[in-house]
């Protein structure tokens, strides 16, 4: 199937199984033999699917169970079996504001610096962003994180659906994506304390600048 096929990711995991099946059932005559094809398939199969739990799960586990003789720091693929156990619990749903406010023949877009609480891409300028949480609709979790990262706050309703990203690989950490746009009649004043998120139930060191 492989050679028919070789863009499933799956396949490639279920290649590396069974080699693993192979070295274990004798490892003496078969780990030099299979286990550089089994540290093969994952990567393969994690170039398809970064997402897919079985390839980041087997990857790790694979390299945690030789440990002992390769001396390989063990810590990062602690880190990566998080992660897959993250995956297998399902993707998790986050909005995404694009803010335009309108003055004129101009228009501004509210952006925000990533700050140094943020667990990736910090200092990197972008739309507020954030996880939907269990009691709000998408429009107000749009409105929760407007208010949390810049101190804004916008009336949920002018917050509009424009798109909705399901595909794994177009999302951070593979989440699906909700995202929305409000466009505003009026230029918007930034508060002075616009980055203190915490005092507004964002996290610590969120935003750097806005």
């Amino acid at each position: 199937e492989i050679i028919k096929d070789q863009n499933i990711a799956e396949l490639y995991v279920l290649q590396a199984l069974i080699y693993t099946g192979y070295v274990v059932a004798d490892p003496m005559t078969n780990a030099m033999k299979y286990s550089g094809k089994v540290m093969e398939a994952y990567p393969k199969a994690k170039a398809i699917d970064p997402n897919n739990p079985r390839a980041v799960f087997g990857e790790a586990d694979y390299q945690l169970g030789g440990a002992k003789w390769t001396g390989v720091d063990t810590k990062p693929l602690c880190a990566q079996v998080d992660k897959a156990i993250e995956l297998w619990k399902g993707r998790s749903v986050a909005v995404s504001s694009i803010v335009a406010a309108v003055d004129g023949k101009d228009i501004y877009f509210l952006i925000n610096q990533r700050g140094e609480g943020t667990p990736d891409y910090q200092d990197k300028w972008n739309f507020t962003c954030g996880y939907l949480e269990g009691h709000e609709s998408a429009n107000e979790g749009c409105a929760r994180e407007v208010y949390e990262e810049t101190g804004i706050m916008i009336d949920p309703d002018k917050f509009e659906l424009v798109m909705v990203q399901t595909n794994p690989l177009m999302c951070n950490h593979g989440n699906v994506t909700l995202r929305y746009l409000c466009v505003l009649p009026y230029l918007i004043d930034i508060p002075d304390d616009c980055c203190n998120t915490e005092s507004r139930g964002g996290e610590k060191g969120e935003v750097s600048d806005v």
